[in-house]
């Protein structure tokens, strides 16, 4: 993932960012839009916005109580693309560990509702005939 420099001294991770249409997404907050200001703050100088960016990422897009939103997944993706990021986690080098466990927490959760709710449907659209033909 490559890195330009906008608005000041703060990174903006460009490329991948671009490739998903957040205006279409939300998160536990409302629109996505917002997520990929907050994904350049993790690479962003100094702890406060590295701190801001993640907080805001955890709370809404990732964990917010306990639920997968449609801004999951492709949150989750970048930001196991930054972990490698040299620039992540320099005022705190625990943050790339504790971000891959949060990230993995989240992707497992998605992964799972996302299943259920195949699931769910399909075994729905199997009892439509038979509700049908018992009426």
């Amino acid at each position: 993932m490559s890195t330009t420099k906008c608005c000041g001294t703060i990174p903006v991770v460009d490329d991948r960012t671009r490739d998903v249409d957040w205006s279409g997404l939300f998160h536990a907050l409302g629109p996505a839009s917002d997520t990929p200001r907050h994904l350049a703050a993790l690479l962003g100088k100094g702890a406060r916005a590295s701190v801001d960016g993640y907080s805001h990422l955890w709370s809404a897009t990732l964990r917010r109580e306990g639920k997968a939103w449609p801004a999951t997944a492709p949150t989750a993706i970048l930001v196991a693309e930054l972990l490698d990021n040299p620039l992540l986690g320099l005022d705190d080098p625990s943050l790339p560990d504790a971000m891959l466990a949060d990230t993995s927490e989240a992707v497992i959760r998605w992964s799972m509702t996302t299943l259920m709710t195949r699931r769910l449907a399909a075994r729905h659209q199997r009892q439509e005939p038979v509700r049908a033909r018992a009426a």
